[in-house]
């Protein structure tokens, strides 16, 4: 017979009569009496016991005992199926990370006061951690540092209990202060008001939105722990209809712009989620108008470019594995959204970003077409043509708009391009007709109206050409080619006319060469836009024209049924062709002035400074000498076109849109880039010669030459009386309003009503501040 254990007799007992057989149980349980308990809400268990943590952070959760949970609460909420926040209040910076040491947190630790290096929070699993414990938290990324602000308060649900008022000075703020900010800053972190006055529509994208980044989030961070997520490629009914929304959003104008997606191709659902939530965001991004919303946006943006900067600089040639193209394209589609945003810690990060990938498409010959035959042959063998076609479209199209994105950010920065015009040596692409052609039907039905002898052709032909002796007429894309091609040599023109001025020495013998050949460049995409500009004013007088190059501007409409069919080819036209006008514009005014020694004298950013007094004060002579020469008046010239060009462009696409900011601010959106780097640059130069030329006054009455801007759209010509004005000067206007000093702020005001809020206005006021 088996004896009966012999009961263990429990020695150390509490007052309320709790026994235990330990000391150390004892004394844990003692320390419970003078804490709150928690309750489940499914089954009014209570708990006690705290995650052992320090006491200042113990005496937090008790102060903030609405939003706490003890650790054991916390797994038994599991149970229920109940969401519970992060147990980790404090997460570490990414210095003590990457130490392994405990972070003392703060607005900077003491390891990182130690080290004199900046406290960042910059680990993606952290962004999915806060994003995903704090559904009412928004986020800031203006510093460049993921940040946790409360949103203002607001009434949730528990999945078990009744509705609970959350507080908005409860949620902790990860990161108290962006870069930049000192431990001794105290304000409060800046509170989102959402937007008054919003429609239905409107307020139903904000909200949708805030719900769909907080799952791509999950998903993201799903994705860079090794696992894999259906979240994006089969989602419920409702993040389906906001992801549907949102690419039909993205395939708008942003797909017009940069057509690097096989849009046919993106009916179904995506496989790729870095890919799919690129997508999503910029798609969004064009809709919302709530600023928690846009943080939101913008910190899936920044998980996004961490993450896919991390696969590319990981990447190792393989040429017995096919080209993981939607890594490439994610990847710039990122680059490019952090360029469209215009913010400043946005680009740099979005630079290096395209750098990763242009390196990577260098490295794997992509940018050859003999190398991307040989790659389909190899890992696509078909002899289905539109499979076959689709294929070498889409490393065209990727090349192409890495190339773009290169020389917009060369303009903006004013500094050389990272891509050599000599690189791609790939064929010309196809129409955007033929790109956007959704079935094969409708595909069939287009081939014929193809101009197939721009297969003869390759990118760097067109980059390097001079005259136009083609056997096909020259599309918008293609002039725009030729102008990207002229960036190169200009900046290195500029840049050796710069050096001589700077030391006085002769020029180098082959700058007269050089210009010759870049105005050759100029003049050919200049008569080339201006036939397309007369094509659009004068439908009656070229029709056979107008509808070989409407052809090539179809998009998803069907010929035989679409009503909008004619219209929308005639917009997407019309857009093509003023991007092109505003590039070239943007290149003359680069070979007529100096725009950077320009930023740094009129932007007062080294004022006060006695490193660079000697520099300025003689970057100031130059440009006294410079405003009253032919080169400066040209450069004046160039600035008013720019903006004409814009204004006009922008009344005729808001015609029907209405004249609201609202519908302003979702054009700004929604226009390329390079008007925005063309108005800030326009306005450097038209501020530079009032006050250097006119020295501030006003000559609006008085007996000079007068120029007018304003005239026959298009491009203007050098004629007699440009040629006239430009040798003697006086007064310049556009539609009878002069450019003088008495209403410069009025013009101040006009080039920055182009300019989308944010990283783009504040690079005008950074330019030309306002006092």
């Amino acid at each position: 017979m088996a004896e009966s254990p012999v009961p263990v007799r429990k020695q150390f007992v509490c007052e309320c009569g709790r026994e235990y057989i330990r000391k150390e149980h004892l004394q844990r349980h003692k320390a419970t009496h003078g804490r709150p308990s928690f309750t489940c809400s499914a089954c009014d268990r209570s708990f006690t016991r705290l995650k052992a943590t320090p006491i200042y952070a113990r005496l937090s959760s008790i102060l903030a005992n609405h939003n706490s949970f003890s650790d054991l609460l916390r797994r038994h909420s599991k149970i229920h199926g109940a969401v519970v926040p992060d147990s980790r209040k404090e997460p570490a910076c990414d210095a003590c990370h990457a130490s392994k040491i405990k972070c003392d947190g703060g607005s900077r630790c003491s390891l990182c006061r130690k080290r004199d290096i900046e406290c960042t929070y910059q680990r993606a699993n952290l962004a999915r951690r806060v994003i995903d414990a704090n559904p009412d938290v928004v986020f800031d990324l203006s510093g460049g540092n993921f940040s946790a602000n409360q949103a203002p308060s607001t009434t949730t649900t528990s999945n078990h209990g009744p509705p609970r008022r959350t507080n908005s000075a409860a949620a902790r703020s990860v990161r108290a202060t962006s870069q930049g900010s000192s431990a001794s800053d105290a304000s409060p972190p800046p509170m989102f008001t959402p937007p008054t006055n919003v429609s239905p529509l409107e307020a139903s994208w904000n909200e949708r939105t805030r719900a769909g980044t907080r799952v791509i989030a999950h998903a993201m961070g799903v994705l860079r722990d090794g696992g894999e997520s259906d979240a994006l490629s089969n989602p419920s009914p409702k993040m389906k209809e906001w992801l549907d929304d949102c690419f039909q959003s993205y395939f708008g104008q942003f797909h017009e712009t940069w057509p690097i997606l096989h849009a046919p191709q993106f009916d179904d659902p995506v496989e790729s989620v870095p890919l799919a939530a690129s997508i999503a965001i910029i798609g969004a991004w064009r809709q919302v108008t709530d600023p928690g919303a846009l943080q939101m946006i913008f910190a899936i943006h920044q998980i996004l470019m961490q993450y896919l900067f991390a696969q590319l600089t990981r990447f190792t040639f393989d040429a017995s594995q096919p080209w993981p193209l939607a890594v490439y394209q994610a990847g710039l589609l990122n680059a490019i959204f952090a360029f469209e945003i215009g913010k400043w810690s946005f680009i740099p990060r979005g630079r290096m970003l395209h750098v990763a990938v242009a390196t990577i498409l260098r490295q794997t010959n992509m940018f050859n077409s003999e190398s991307a035959i040989h790659h389909q042959r190899r890992h696509y063998p078909s002899n289905y043509m539109p499979w076959i076609y689709e294929k070498h479209e889409s490393w065209k199209r990727l090349a192409m708009s890495t190339l773009k994105l290169d020389r917009d950010i060369a303009l903006l920065y004013n500094q050389s391009a990272f891509i050599h015009n000599e690189e791609l040596n790939l064929q010309l692409a196809s129409s955007f007709g033929m790109w956007n052609a959704h079935g094969l039907h409708i595909l069939y039905r287009r081939v014929p109206r193809e101009m197939s002898q721009r297969q003869d052709y390759r990118i760097s032909q067109l980059m390097n050409m001079t005259d136009a002796n083609l056997s096909f007429p020259l599309l918008a894309e293609d002039v725009e080619l030729v102008l990207l091609g002229a960036a190169n040599h200009v900046w290195t023109y500029r840049r050796q006319c710069s050096a001589a001025a700077a030391t006085a020495a002769p020029a180098p013998a082959d700058l007269a060469g050089q210009r010759i050949h870049i105005m050759m460049q100029l003049e050919l995409c200049k008569h080339q836009l201006n036939r397309m500009y007369g094509v659009q004013s004068f439908p009656k007088n070229h029709a056979a024209e107008l509808e070989v190059m409407l052809a090539a501007y179809y998009g998803r409409e069907e010929e035989e049924t679409s009503p909008v069919l004619l219209a929308e080819a005639m917009r997407r036209f019309s857009q093509a062709t003023f991007n092109a006008a505003m590039l070239h514009s943007v290149l003359e005014l680069h070979m007529c002035a100096d725009v950077q020694q320009l930023v740094d004298v009129t932007s007062g950013l080294y004022e006060g400074d006695e490193l660079y007094t000697e520099m300025m004060l003689r970057k100031q002579a130059r440009i006294a000498e410079w405003v009253v020469s032919i080169d400066g008046r040209s450069a004046v010239i160039r600035a008013l076109t720019i903006l004409r060009l814009y204004e006009e462009h922008i009344a005729a696409a808001g015609a029907g849109a209405g004249a609201g900011n609202d519908s302003l601010r979702c054009r700004s959106k929604s226009i390329d880039p390079i008007a925005h780097i063309g108005l800030l640059a326009a306005s450097v130069v038209a501020r530079a010669w009032v006050e250097g030329a006119l020295q501030g006054g006003c000559i609006c009455g008085a007996a000079v030459p007068a120029l007018e801007i304003g005239g026959l759209p298009g491009l203007p010509d050098d004629g007699p009386a440009f040629s006239s004005w430009k040798a003697t000067g006086g007064r310049l206007q556009y539609n009878g309003v002069a450019l003088c000093g008495c209403n410069l702020m009025s013009w101040r005001d006009r080039f920055a009503r182009g300019l989308p809020e944010g990283g783009w206005g504040q690079r005008m006021d950074r330019n030309w501040p306002l006092l």
